[in-house]
């Protein structure tokens, strides 16, 4: 389903690690902005920060900014 590759690859890793079949595991996800066309889209929609900052859990939120972090 949409957006939910990385929360699936967790899951798995969580399942694995709780049958004993390894004590960790590294789990990763991209989302890649390979398309202008969508941020172009976004943006007209007013659904992207006009300020570009991603403030997560801040009062001063204002919107969402597109990006991946590692």
């Amino acid at each position: 389903s949409t957006c939910s590759a990385s929360m699936v690859a967790l899951h798995e890793a969580c399942v694995v690690i709780d049958r004993g079949y390894c004590v960790s595991a590294i789990v990763g996800g991209t989302n890649p902005i390979l398309r202008p066309s969508c941020t172009t889209m976004m943006s007209e929609q007013g659904v992207l920060s006009p300020d570009g900052s991603c403030k997560t859990f801040s009062t001063a939120a204002n919107r969402y900014t597109r990006g991946e972090a590692a």
